[in-house]
């Protein structure tokens, strides 16, 4: 009885002691910080930050804080003294250093945390005491090889971490442990923090199979972006066998561009794709020069498009950091005008446009030096259709480079245009080798009928053609009856200036009739054609020839002075092609 009554008298007053709240006697502090990035100085998001006490004279009890979006940790009213700091975070190298944490308020701190680049899984290890007895391998079921070649034994009595990159695949994790007390614990996580697995050995050997998918990076279907061309170079690691792909995009065509690998401590293998698949590769280097610029390609021209850098080790066994750079110069790409790095009929459109002044906003293009000289292909001082005519040549095959490009031009190709102004139409032939035309003329015109690419702007109009153009190839209706072009044939300029033609040929008859002695005679031809008009006697007897000549095509009036001739009736006949037409007349004095 004795015996309980005394255990009683010791449970009551600590009974009594922990159902009141206690005296605060203790000081305390506040003490804040912020987390960065090493590398970008960016804050560091959900690190841990642990308070452990530090022996000896440590308090004796374990905080915990985590970093917010600013990176910015606090612990409030917290026991006052000399503290070991652990920050930590997945995938990035833990920082380890002591505080001491004063009364009141403290100095806001700064702590930096080293991110494990090129690596896609974290293996957190904590060995018991006999931790000289524990190792640790990795075995790829797919390729059947062990990570660096073997098993891999623990040299601290502390828990490690291996930052690791490991193919897709299937994996299994071993753990040894010689003693069999399961004293070895393993924490797994991928790069997003995720804990994959966390299991301990319970005997000599534990084994967990485990699978690895795909990761941007791994393939040229899942690359890594790149900065874009002419940047700072990009710094990352490659780790044993991996394989890293970087996408990158040029939004121009590049003269003398250069995709390096520099400042690496390992020997960099660099290979550069245009595409996923076989056809796609491109170039491969492997120049070792003295650990400080290694694998470097450089392309003569690429154009406008998505390509991939590979990078990786010439060993399995050998890690390291490299800098990735890619730099380059604009090229000039005669025949790419709106310069997206295709040389198309749209540019030969563009130029025509040019060339008929359309409104800036209907041609969305700088009208710069730059894209002048695209445009300019045949290299003469201007640009004109003949402009639009080479680049459709190009596209269309029929020429492989640009007259610009080649030392010694050839000459241009002679050619001449007709035009016949018929009624209100204007008909325009071509002869010899036009390729290209343009013309102003002194009136607005309508749409005009043509198969050729053209361009129309008021009162001027362009066209080309990749193909000789030959026979009428074009009609442009108008509303006046007499007009003034301004042609450019090829690249040779003309002046005409032309009447309406009427729609027939005819004769039309003189006035007066009966006249004495003079009278006007009027007739038409609707094309260019010999004219012969002569005048009769009653007798059939040829008495004169008013006209014998080639004419073009419009409408005429002469005079015939009868003076010298007997009254009396009169025949003029007119003789144009295939029409013939004789009408009377009465001279009377």
């Amino acid at each position: 009885m004795k015996k309980y009554f005394t255990l009683l008298l010791v449970i009551i007053p600590l009974f009594i002691l922990s159902s009141n709240d206690l005296p605060e006697t203790r000081e305390t502090g506040t003490w804040t910080g912020y987390v960065y990035n090493t590398e970008t100085l960016e804050p560091v998001y959900q690190s841990t930050v642990y308070l452990a006490p530090h022996f000896p004279n440590g308090p004796g009890e374990y905080y915990t804080a985590w970093t917010d979006e600013t990176g910015y940790f606090e612990f409030v009213n917290i026991e006052a003294a000399n503290y070991d700091v652990r920050l930590t975070k997945w995938f990035y190298y833990d920082l380890n250093t002591s505080k001491i944490v004063d009364e009141g308020e403290n100095t806001i701190d700064d702590f930096f945390l080293q991110k494990a680049t090129g690596c896609n899984y974290t293996f957190y290890f904590i060995p018991d005491d006999y931790y000289y007895e524990s190792t640790w391998s990795l075995y790829n079921e797919d390729e059947m090889y062990w990570y660096n070649g073997a098993p891999i034994g623990f040299n601290s009595d502390d828990s490690v971490r291996e930052f690791l990159y490991l193919e897709p695949g299937n994996w299994t994790l071993v753990m040894y442990d010689s003693y069999g007390d399961g004293g070895l614990l393993c924490r797994c996580s991928d790069e997003s923090g995720t804990i994959i697995f966390e299991d301990s050995c319970e005997g000599s050997l534990y084994e967990v199979p485990f699978f690895v998918p795909d990761s941007f990076g791994d393939f040229c279907d899942l690359p890594l972006p790149y900065l874009n061309v002419n940047d700072p170079a990009l710094i990352n690691e490659c780790h044993g066998r991996q394989e890293i792909w970087y996408e990158f995009y040029l939004d121009n065509s590049y003269s003398d561009l250069t995709v390096s690998l520099l400042n690496s401590n390992f020997d960099t293998m660099l290979e550069v794709w245009a595409d996923c698949d076989d056809a796609g590769y491109l170039a491969f280097n492997d120049n070792w020069q003295d650990q400080v610029e290694q694998s470097q390609i450089v392309f003569d021209n690429l154009s406008q498009g998505t390509y991939y850098a590979k990078i990786y080790s010439s060993d399995y066994e050998i890690s390291g950091y490299y800098e990735l750079e890619i730099t380059g110069n604009l090229a000039q790409n005669y025949g790419d005008v709106d310069n997206n790095g295709i040389v198309e009929a749209f540019d030969a459109s563009n130029v025509l446009q040019y060339v008929v002044q359309l409104d800036p906003v209907a041609v969305p293009l700088p009208w710069d030096e730059i894209t002048l000289m695209r445009a300019n292909v045949d290299g003469n001082e201007f640009i004109g259709a003949y402009d639009a005519s080479l680049i459709l040549q190009f596209v269309a095959g029929v020429i492989d480079i640009f007259p610009v490009e080649l030392p010694l031009r050839n000459n241009e190709p002679v050619a001449d245009v007709v035009v016949t102004f018929v009624d209100n139409e204007l008909v325009f032939t071509a002869a010899g080798s036009l390729y290209g035309f343009s013309a102003e003329i002194s009136t607005n015109i309508e749409t005009p009928e043509t198969d050729m690419r053209f361009a129309v702007n008021g009162n001027k109009i362009a066209l080309a053609s990749a193909d000789e153009i030959n026979g009428e190839f074009l009609r442009i209706t108008v509303d006046v009856k007499k007009v003034t072009i301004y042609m450019v044939i090829n690249n040779a300029s003309e002046h005409l200036t032309l009447t309406s033609a009427p729609a027939l040929t005819v004769l039309e008859g003189n006035y007066p009739n009966p006249f004495n002695p003079t009278t006007s005679i009027t007739y038409a031809i609707a094309e260019d054609e010999d004219v012969n008009i002569q005048i009769f006697n009653v007798k059939g007897q040829l008495v004169t020839t008013l006209v014998n000549e080639h004419q073009a095509a419009g409408t005429y009036s002469l005079v015939w002075n009868a003076d010298g001739q007997a009254s009396g009736v009169y025949f003029f006949k007119m003789m144009s092609g295939r029409y013939t037409s004789t009408k009377k007349m009465i001279l009377m004095k």
